[in-house]
């Protein structure tokens, strides 16, 4: 959705896109296992939905042969250890709403079983999970899941807005941002309630894709519309003090960002349309270009800890740092 959406408002025509493969989320528990989702999509717009799986920290990567109780895979998490808990859309019928539907994995991903569904919430759009059993996931509608069980129960807690939630970061129990649309949320007492953020972006308007947490400290990632110049920029919003007050900085890049981690309290990654890598080393102050090696659309940027991280985009992007960033290299699938 976060690349129909910039090729839009970066004058691409979806449309002429002739993409057949995407991998469009992925996860890693500490034991080195992955998960990324894939869909292939032929020229008829039929579309098939692959698990892929990883057993050496993102190195290689196989596809898995066991069909999925349900369709397509917009985002991946590992929970608590290795349980992995997926957010999906099934039931598209004529007549029906589809369902959105969350899966957990007890076996890094060889099995699932359904334990949430629900027609009213849209597709989970980001998963956010504090290592302790906590998790959060924000969705297209605008409502917030909750789970203190590592995703084997979940609890619809409202929004902040009623509106589309892209992501959320908490930086620990109590402390959480989301984004979405034109608005920067946050909440204080660990998401029973939330209020809007104010901030001045600037002279345009903005819209978030992305937010990333480090502590006390938060990063937001969108773009930013300059009406008078018919131009888009990068937009960096940046919080050090549990996302009271909002600083805006707007980089000479001309590509949104659509993703942004921060691996350690100082490193952040972000990354965006026609292989758009920027990394920073003073918390989003400044930032460098990056070599994607790449011009596909990058649409999530992943990291497991401070050396190790992943990018996943279309066409075929699957990439994988081992130095923080530094470099990336395209990982490939195997049958």
């Amino acid at each position: 959705m976060i690349s129909l959406l910039l090729l839009l408002l970066t004058g691409g025509d979806a449309m002429s896109q002739k993409i057949t493969v995407s991998f469009d989320a992925i996860a890693m528990a500490k034991n080195g296992v992955g998960l990324a989702s894939e869909t292939d999509s032929k020229p008829d717009y039929n579309f098939t939905y692959f698990l892929d799986r990883s057993t050496d920290y993102g190195r290689s990567w196989h596809r898995l042969s066991a069909k999925l109780p349900t369709g397509h895979i917009y985002e991946l998490a590992c929970s608590n250890g290795t349980t992995f808990i997926a957010g999906c859309i099934a039931g598209f019928t004529t007549g029906h709403s589809p369902k959105t539907v969350i899966l957990l994995s007890n076996d890094s991903g060889m099995s699932w079983k359904e334990v949430y569904s629900d027609t009213n919430v849209g597709s989970i759009t980001n998963f956010c999970t504090l290592g302790n059993g906590l998790c959060f996931a924000g969705s297209q509608r605008g409502s917030i899941l909750k789970s203190i069980d590592g995703g084997i129960s979940w609890q619809n807690i409202g929004g902040p807005s009623g509106e589309l939630i892209r992501s959320i970061a908490f930086g620990d129990e109590k402390h959480g941002v989301a984004v979405g649309g034109y608005e920067i949320f946050r909440t204080l007492d660990g998401g029973s309630g939330w209020e809007e953020c104010q901030f001045d972006p600037g002279v345009g308007r903005p819209n978030f894709f992305s937010v990333s947490a480090t502590d006390a400290s938060y990063l937001v990632v969108g773009c930013e519309r300059i009406a008078a110049y018919d131009t888009i920029f990068s937009l960096v919003m940046r919080s050090l003090d549990q996302g009271s007050e909002w600083k805006a900085t707007v980089s000479n890049l001309h590509n949104p960002f659509s993703s942004v981690a921060s691996p350690t309290s100082n490193c952040t990654i972000a990354v965006g349309n026609s292989g758009t890598i920027d990394r920073s080393i003073n918390s989003g102050i400044s930032w460098e270009p990056v070599q994607a090696g790449t011009v596909a659309m990058l649409n999530r940027v992943y990291f497991l800890d401070g050396q190790t991280g992943f990018i996943v985009g279309e066409p075929a992007a699957l990439l994988r740092t081992s130095d923080g960033g530094l470099t990336w290299n395209k990982a490939e699938v195997t049958e």
